[in-house]
Parts: structure tokens; sequence; C-alpha cells
């Protein structure tokens, strides 16, 4: 069975109910100021599906807290990380165990 980020990998089912295993990819994002420097710490969670140009970007934290961006204006593959720019500001995102 074909899978991407975010979409059921395999149904089980359970009597009436039904389980899926949502596949997820573990990140650390740091807000990236105008003059190019890191600002705060490290954001680091889970993504369910990659960055996408006018979407929001998601990703949920292991205390269970959900950080979602303003949507995307722009993905740029910069050494082994990912630019992204919203509307409000511009992270770099670092894939984590690839």
């Amino acid at each position: 069975m074909k899978t991407s980020p975010g979409k059921p990998k395999s149904m089980k089912t359970m009597g009436r109910s039904k389980t899926y295993e949502i596949v997820t990819t573990k990140i650390s994002m740091v807000k990236v100021g105008d003059d190019g420097k890191t600002r705060n710490g490290a954001i680091v969670g889970f993504e369910y599906s990659p960055p996408s140009l006018g979407d929001a970007y998601v990703i949920y934290m292991s205390d269970g807290r959900v950080l979602r961006t303003s949507p995307i204006l722009d993905v740029k593959e910069v050494h082994d990380s990912l630019m992204l720019k919203t509307r409000n500001s511009i992270y770099r995102l670092c894939y984590v165990g690839r």
C-alpha cells in the first residue's frame, strides 16, 4: 500500500470501529529574524504533512500543544533544511533523524 505523510497507512477494523495508523515525521524548527539570526529556541515536534504553499504549517508537540503558522508564501531548500516564509515570519525547518 502506497503511503504519504499525513495519510492513513493502514486501516484495521475492530468490530464497528476503525483504527488508523498515521505516519509522522519529527522536526525541529526555529524562527529566523530579518537579519538572518535565530530568534528564541528550537521548537521540536511532529508534522503530519509537509509544508504546502498557501496552507498553514502545523506542528504537533509532545506535550499536546499544536503550533500553526500563518499561510506559507515560499519554501526554499537551503543545505540540509527548509526555509519557510509565511505572512508573519521566516522559519528554518530541519528533519530530525534523516
